[in-house]
């Protein structure tokens, strides 16, 4: 990955436990990392609601309404769509890890729209495999239809499948063949605050030469 140059990332915190169209006031996120300020006022914007882009083979997607990201869709999905790195900090049962692909994928990310995958990745088996298997449920849709998992000796994707989850050591193999991870429009990396500082990290390196790629960094807060 050498001889490209190197750019800082856009960048944004949003606390999805906060009052909607809150970011933290000092521009920081949780762990006192100083992003970049021009980033923030704009999805902390008030607007307009994003419309969805619904394919006629995508199925409806629905948000249930007590989970707080749920609440706050609508500023995550401006932030998508005005910025690369998004951190959304929520507390554990928040539905981060379910809600987030979801709304990516309602905007016109995934397979189904553009080709490429929404990755997700977790750091155990058993995650990936009942996380799919939770959001395929949300989406009233077979397993592996539209979400599905790759895991060590199990892969459950159909070819037009828009939703990947996998394990971290799925997507850090994968950047042996496709360094700057083109096979993916978005990747969330759930648990980042358990995680970044590992080798999960070294992914994030796609980041500075694939311009249309968003990650999401999915953690809880970590002040409380």
């Amino acid at each position: 990955m050498t001889g490209r140059p190197s750019r800082a990332p856009d960048a944004i915190v949003l606390d999805v436990a906060a009052a909607p169209g809150r970011t933290p006031a000092d521009g920081r996120a949780d762990n006192g990392a100083q992003m970049p300020s021009k980033s923030l006022p704009s999805a902390a914007a008030p607007g307009p609601r994003v419309p969805p882009v619904s394919p006629a083979n995508l199925p409806s997607i629905q948000y249930p309404e007590l989970l707080p990201v749920s609440a706050r869709r609508d500023e995550i999905a401006r932030a998508l769509q005005q910025h690369q790195v998004i951190i959304v900090c929520g507390e554990t049962g928040s539905g981060k890890t379910t809600q987030l692909p979801k709304i990516a994928l309602e905007l016109g990310r995934g397979k189904a729209h553009t080709g490429r995958w929404i990755g997700h990745t977790q750091p155990r088996r058993i995650a990936a495999s009942s996380v799919a298997k939770r959001i395929a449920e949300e989406l009233h849709t077979p397993l592996g239809e539209v979400v599905g998992f790759k895991v060590r000796f199990q892969d459950r994707l159909s070819p037009g499948a828009s939703i990947k989850l996998m394990t971290d050591g799925i997507l850090l193999a994968e950047t042996q063949s496709d360094p700057y991870l083109r096979a993916y429009d978005t990747i969330i990396i759930d648990e980042a605050h358990e995680r970044v500082t590992g080798d999960v990290g070294k992914a994030g390196v796609a980041i500075d030469s694939v311009l249309d790629m968003k990650v999401l960094f999915d953690q809880i807060p970590l002040d409380r």
